[in-house]
């Protein structure tokens, strides 16, 4: 199976728009973000730009916490009903949006200290302890969507982890199958954006993703416009677009 054709992507988004942009691309699945070394290399634009911080640490954390709440609750509660086949279809929108209420994270830590306590409690304390982590299997479900929310928020922070950002743009390099280039930029002139597609040069072919045609693009960032606006082509560096 050969080789799809690569095509490296070079994007300044508004930040008004990148959280619907990002969970636009996750869904089309057609984009590997890279690291921004090469634009820091530029020392002009170095000077304008700063690496972008997330929320990646604090999200780990709170998926981590909710994980440990599941799998505390699946070893003390064993049925037959299989929770993945009785959840409901919560739609990327919903996931990413919705605001998960603190109760499900305040439930998963509560869990995880009962679970340490029947480390220390003598055996006659330890059934009601047990009894309280089984009640729990009733929030079961709402704990695991919380669990799939972080973990989606954890790919934007990751995905946001690699980008360049002024006071009100972040700048995106990747890498997209040259067949996806059409279509995202239909996508793109629906946002407040700049972007640039080229040909990887001789230099960057070691770091050119492999993709086989026929196949999705692996690592793929795992993720409405207030302004209607005539986009802009970048044909000029990212010092003249961020300058104006």
């Amino acid at each position: 199976m050969s080789a799809a054709k690569m095509r490296k992507i070079r994007l300044i988004v508004s930040r008004d728009c990148i959280a619907n942009m990002l969970s636009e691309l996750m869904l089309l699945g057609c984009v590997e973000v890279s690291e921004p070394d090469e634009l820091l290399m530029d020392q002009e634009l170095a000077a304008l730009v700063a690496r972008e911080g997330s929320e990646l640490e604090s999200c780990r954390a709170d998926y981590e916490s909710l994980e440990r709440a599941l799998d505390i609750i699946g070893s003390y509660v064993t049925d037959d009903v299989d929770i993945d086949m009785t959840r409901q279809e919560i739609t990327l929108d919903r996931l990413l949006y919705e605001t998960y209420p603190e109760s499900s994270l305040m439930l998963a830590k509560s869990i995880e200290t009962l679970d340490s306590m029947l480390l220390i409690l003598p055996e006659q304390d330890k059934p009601d302890i047990i009894s309280q982590i089984k009640a729990a299997n009733e929030h079961r479900e709402d704990l695991q969507l919380c669990c799939d929310h972080f973990s989606i928020r954890i790919a934007l922070a990751e995905t946001i982890g690699k980008m360049l950002g002024t006071e009100c743009t972040l700048i995106l390099t990747g890498w997209t199958p040259a067949k996806s280039e059409p279509n995202l930029i239909q996508r793109f002139s629906q946002y407040i954006c700049a972007w640039e597609f080229s040909d990887p040069t001789p230099g960057e072919a070691e770091n050119v993703p492999v993709l086989q045609k026929g196949a999705k693009l692996l690592g793929r960032f795992q993720n409405e416009t207030r302004k209607q606006f005539r986009p802009l082509v970048v044909r000029t560096s990212y010092v003249d677009v961020i300058r104006g």
